[in-house]
């Protein structure tokens, strides 16, 4: 058995194909005088018609499918415009070398940006890049790409890695599932996996070392399992999941146009986590409150600085589309490093560096010009604003001050907008939780970033694979700083919810319900299993579950007591539980 991140949800047995690798590395290659300017003509026409190529998929797919979920092929057309080509072409004019040579070179020193940037779901945006790097260098060479559309028989892929844009020619019923060495949760590629209904387990270390064509493999997209060759007992065992996990979703199903609340009539604002547009047409589709996490970092990946403009624009085309909901936007978490590239910033520890609410406050005409774009965006009124790694009261006020030098602006210019918006911040430094008290005096909102909260509270990289196996949101300190920030925001009568993968987890919403939290706010695939869980208890339950886990001292207690009380209130979410195990922890 090896496991990976469960990428999209459901269960499939099969016969493993297996794919080989898309990336080759090209050795360089001397070119005369006379030569190089050719070469930087057969360039400009391999992107050219790699931009031709991009649209082509997105029209077709749109067609195929009916939705605008590929737009996440616009921003791979905006790198095809970006410095990487004319650094391309220096470098191919300046060392008189092959095109694809030094095109590899150029794009795989962005590679090497993008994967060091700290926030993981900025990191898988490393599959665009070699994406765009891979179609220039085919269109170059004229090797062929995989022909992923050209399977015409159920079988389970299993490669080294999905490209984003080969998910846009994958015929569901040719493609059962999928496994994969290299990959993230919300990479563009899952998203799409999710999109399609194709389960898949990403990031498995090795996984194509581990299988052969022909041989059985199962997938369990819902607990990112992975059995190969399974023997029979195994195989009856998952043809029993199977069943009860299809069952399970079609249950689901009927949860849509109901309410978040509990057994008792307590309701829950359950909302989603976004990053692109494509998102959208799911959030929309699971009935969610709007969006609690609008992250705005893509854009700015696209782009190292948009204009007021043209974030304006991303902004108010999701907000339009989610009205009358609302749409909590976080202002940029992201490094110095990547909006200044010509800086020469360089950090040792960047999660403890210079980004975020510490970035904006030095480069404050940066951060206003996002913050007149979100309160151009406002004038719906269906709008907040939220500060990220935020970790003392002078970050708030300061933050405040531009925010208003922002309103004053647009008022003096005569510009609509929101006069009341909302200003929150996120819960994600220990330092804030212990604060919260003095914080809340502060803002309209909190919202728990889990995933970082639970990094800086136990000292956890958990990219780092010698250390992850601590990473955990249900070790007891992190539950207790939950506990502490949901008393004193209450106190102060704001309201407080949670946006990291803790909202998600069946294991932790019932502690997060009983604990008081006001707003959930996930990943759109887990809306209707969160509502499920939210029906399926009373207030009183959900406090006694919290209260019960909250006495306990070790992670793997927590663990197991949940496990077992969710197993005896809720036996259907027993499917989408994966068994804790000692190897694991």
């Amino acid at each position: 058995m090896l496991r990976g991140v469960a990428a999209s949800p459901g269960i499939s047995i099969g016969e493993v194909l297996l794919v080989g690798k898309r990336d080759v590395w090209y050795i360089e290659r001397s070119l005369s005088d006379e030569e190089v300017e050719a070469e930087v003509d057969k360039f400009k026409a391999a992107v050219e018609k790699a931009k031709a190529e991009i649209k082509a998929t997105k029209s077709d797919f749109e067609k195929k499918i009916g939705t605008s979920a590929v737009s996440f092929l616009d921003a791979q057309v905006l790198l095809l415009e970006d410095k990487v080509i004319d650094d391309t072409i220096d470098l191919i004019r300046r060392e008189k070398k092959n095109a694809e040579f030094c095109f590899q070179n150029v794009a795989y020193k962005l590679i090497e940006t993008v994967g060091k940037l700290p926030v993981p779901y900025l990191r898988e945006r490393v599959a665009d890049v070699k994406d765009v790097k891979q179609r220039v260098i085919e269109n170059l060479t004229g090797k062929l790409p995989r022909q992923i559309d050209q399977i015409d028989r159920g079988v389970i892929l299993v490669l080294h890695e999905l490209s984003p844009s080969e998910t846009t020619v994958m015929k569901k019923e040719n493609v059962l599932a999928l496994a994969s060495d290299l990959g993230g949760r919300t990479s563009h590629a899952s998203i799409m996996l999710r999109e399609l209904g194709i389960p898949a387990v990403v990031g498995v270390r090795h996984v194509t070392e581990h299988t052969k064509d022909g041989e059985t493999i199962i997938i369990d997209g819902a607990k990112g399992i992975v059995v190969i060759d399974p023997d029979e007992s195994t195989l009856r065992t998952y043809l029993e999941e199977q069943h009860k996990y299809a069952e399970f979703t079609e249950e689901l199903e009927r949860l849509r146009e109901l309410d978040t609340a509990t057994i008792d009539g307590h309701k829950i604002d359950l909302s989603a986590n976004i990053e692109f547009e494509e998102e959208i047409a799911s959030v929309l589709n699971q009935r969610a409150k709007g969006v609690g996490l609008f992250r705005t970092e893509y854009l700015f990946l696209k782009k190292t600085d948009p204009s007021e403009e043209e974030q304006y624009a991303f902004y108010n085309s999701i907000i339009e589309r989610i009205y009358p909901e609302s749409v909590i936007i976080r202002t940029a978490d992201i490094g110095g490093d990547r909006v200044f590239p010509n800086e020469g910033i360089t950090e040792a520890n960047p999660f403890l560096g210079w980004r975020a609410i510490r970035f904006c406050l030095e480069k404050r005409e940066f951060f206003k010009t996002q913050l007149r774009a979100i309160l151009r965006a406002s004038n719906r009124k269906n709008v907040k604003i939220m500060f990220p790694m935020v970790s003392s009261v002078e970050e708030i006020t300061q933050s405040k001050a531009v925010l208003e030098e922002a309103k004053e602006e647009l008022r003096k210019s005569s510009v609509p907008f929101d006069e009341n918006i909302e200003v929150g911040i996120m819960v994600e430094i220990p330092s804030a939780a212990l604060m919260a008290d003095l914080l809340a005096e502060e803002v309209d909102f909190f919202s728990i970033g889990s995933n970082d909260l639970t990094q800086y509270t136990l000292a956890v990289d958990r990219g780092n694979e010698n250390v992850a196996h601590l990473f955990d949101h249900l070790h007891p300190s992190v539950l207790r700083l939950i506990k502490r920030v949901v008393e004193e925001a209450h106190k102060h009568h704001i309201w407080v919810g949670v946006c990291g993968e803790m909202s998600g987890d069946p294991l932790a919403v019932p502690v997060l319900l009983g604990l008081g939290i006001d707003e959930l706010s996930t990943n759109p695939v887990d809306i209707l299993k969160v509502r499920d869980i939210i029906r399926s208890l009373t207030m009183e339950e959900a406090r006694d579950i919290s209260s019960r886990a909250l006495s306990l001292s070790t992670t793997r207690d927590v663990r197991s007591f949940l496990t077992a009380e969710i197993i005896q209130r809720i036996p259907k979410i027993a499917v989408t539980l994966i068994q804790d195990t000692n190897e694991d922890r």
